[in-house]
């Protein structure tokens, strides 16, 4: 730095805080739309999608088990049915009981041929 001229590097330092400047709208307007950096950026030259979050329609679910309504988490947005691990522990109760009932009927029904014949 010492055969570099002071003013030549403050304008080439400015010129890097505009860079980030810009970086930083632009991450905050692909934010604001809901999509990630990259995305956002590749839609610039075709713009077809691009709109804000608030205008995008909420994705809200409706438990199976106690029908409350719930937002599910950006992970599980396809396979997320229960509001809570709660509720989806407790069908998982309600269902193995069920087979449990199904699998001793059977059992009653085998043993009641047999005894028949």
């Amino acid at each position: 730095m010492a055969c570099m001229n002071k003013s030549l590097y403050r304008k080439s330092m400015g010129k890097k805080k505009k860079e980030m400047d810009n970086l930083a709208k632009d991450a905050a307007a692909a934010l604001a739309a809901g999509m990630s950096y990259g995305k956002w950026k590749a839609m610039q030259d075709n713009p077809v999608v691009i709109g804000k979050k608030e205008e995008l329609p909420e994705l809200w679910k409706v438990c199976k088990r106690c029908g409350k309504k719930f937002k599910p988490s950006k992970y599980g947005r396809g396979r997320q049915i229960y509001c809570e691990i709660e509720c989806q522990k407790a069908a998982q109760y309600e269902r193995n009981q069920e087979k449990e009932v199904q699998r001793v009927q059977a059992w009653r029904e085998k043993k009641k041929a047999e005894a028949a014949e």
